[in-house]
């Protein structure tokens, strides 16, 4: 007891995207939490032989948007963390299943540790070209991946974009 209160006192709870107290059971401050829409609507389209499914996690909200550039600056683990469960929600949500490979153009990227992170826990592997007739999923991908992806010959095309 005392030491959760002594962790409490020097480490606050804050809102991973406005850093104001928070209560200690909620991920997010009331603020933040009635400003974030999270998106369910997927649109289906088909470019040449291959089934395409774009889905967003989030509405572009300022709490959201100055979240993901905090990330894409610092690389916190507990950022990465928290983006990395509000994917694997949304792939579920979206319905994006049975899917054979994870796009990932360069290892380099910005999202490289978060593509690496949920390849390990879906199982799926890294694929950087040969996705012919296969199920891929891109995960916040560039316009120049988006547009690689559209004209390769993946069966079915799953792209989620943070925002």
């Amino acid at each position: 007891m005392i030491k959760e209160s002594l962790l409490a006192f020097l480490f606050p709870p804050l809102c991973p995207f406005c850093k104001r107290l928070k209560d200690s059971t909620l991920l997010f401050c009331d603020a933040c939490l009635s400003a974030i829409s999270f998106e369910h609507e997927v649109m289906q389209y088909t470019k040449e032989k291959t089934l395409v499914f774009e889905g967003r996690c989030f509405e572009k909200t300022p709490p959201i948007e100055n979240f993901y550039k905090s990330f894409i600056q610092d690389k916190h683990p507990k950022k990465l963390k928290l983006i990395v469960d509000i994917v694997l929600v949304q792939i579920k949500t979206l319905g994006f299943d049975n899917i054979d490979a994870l796009y990932s153009p360069l290892k380099r990227r910005e999202g490289s540790s978060l593509i690496e992170q949920l390849s390990k826990i879906l199982d799926i592997p890294l694929v950087l070209e040969n996705i012919n007739n296969q199920i891929v999923l891109s995960i916040f991908p560039s316009e120049k991946d988006l547009s690689v992806l559209l004209n390769s010959s993946c069966q079915t095309l799953y792209v989620l974009e943070f925002y």
